[in-house]
């Protein structure tokens, strides 16, 4: 094995010139079995510094969703509260629960923009407030109603 005086890369016997430099190799030079990178003539690279990425600046700093688009605190709870009270209504029949969880989806959709947290569970609060209603006006008129009135006439 030939090593280059250059870089001290291994090389075959019968090569001319380095693979990994280009250096020209001497035609009498010994042959060594361990590379010496003390010998003369050789330079130590400069360590590369790991590839950095260019520090481009966003067109924009993307901000939190509450800074950004509403007050903190005003409809990340009512979003909350609209759809509680809209399940609560939809299962009990419960008609003032619906008419709130109606009233509290409409403010929250009314201060969160589209495509963004807390629009969804508005949007369920209003709707199961309106089928909560829905069932609570007809279980009453379906079933209380004509209970009293039937109760009215055996009087």
């Amino acid at each position: 094995m030939k090593i280059c005086n250059n870089c001290g890369s291994q090389m075959p016997d019968e090569a001319v010139n380095c693979t990994v430099c280009g250096n020209l190799l001497q035609a009498g030079q010994i042959p060594q079995q361990q590379p010496n990178y003390q010998q003369p003539g050789y330079q130590q690279q400069p360590t590369q510094q790991p590839f950095q990425q260019p520090n481009y600046q966003q067109p924009y700093q993307q901000m939190g969703y509450q800074q950004q688009y509403y007050p903190a605190n005003t409809a990340t709870n009512k979003d909350t509260v609209a759809m509680v009270l809209g399940i609560i209504s939809l299962v009990l029949g419960n008609i003032l629960c619906g008419i709130l969880g109606i009233v509290f989806g409409v403010q929250a959709r009314n201060i969160i923009p589209e495509n963004m947290p807390g629009r969804g569970k508005a949007t369920a609060g209003l709707v199961c407030g309106i089928l909560g209603c829905v069932r609570g006006a007809l279980t009453l008129f379906c079933y209380v109603i004509p209970t009293v009135v039937s109760a009215l006439e055996n009087i």
